[in-house]
């Protein structure tokens, strides 16, 4: 669990679990790995078809869609989307 209560492998935060749950019709359980990444993986699909670029749908992930549409990326979340995307270069 991090710091700000986002649980598992992909940090998904619990307020999303029912959401997301609805989204893959079935009941998941963020503190199981696989339903985490099933999770998180729905999730990045949901961002990446409401945004405008793959660095929209990381900052989003991040700092949340609704934050990010308002306020633009934080100086921590332009950072994070730099990380996430050097990583992804590297594959």
């Amino acid at each position: 669990m991090s710091h700000v209560g986002a649980i598992g492998i992909m940090q998904v935060m619990p307020a999303n679990e029912s959401w997301l749950s609805a989204m893959v019709g079935r009941p998941l359980n963020l503190r199981d790995p696989h339903d985490n990444i099933t999770a998180g993986v729905a999730l990045l699909g949901y961002l990446t078809s409401r945004t405008s670029s793959d660095d929209y749908a990381i900052a989003s992930y991040y700092q949340g869609l609704g934050s990010v549409s308002r306020n633009g990326f934080y100086s921590d979340t332009a950072q994070y989307v730099r990380n996430v995307q050097a990583l992804r270069n590297r594959v």
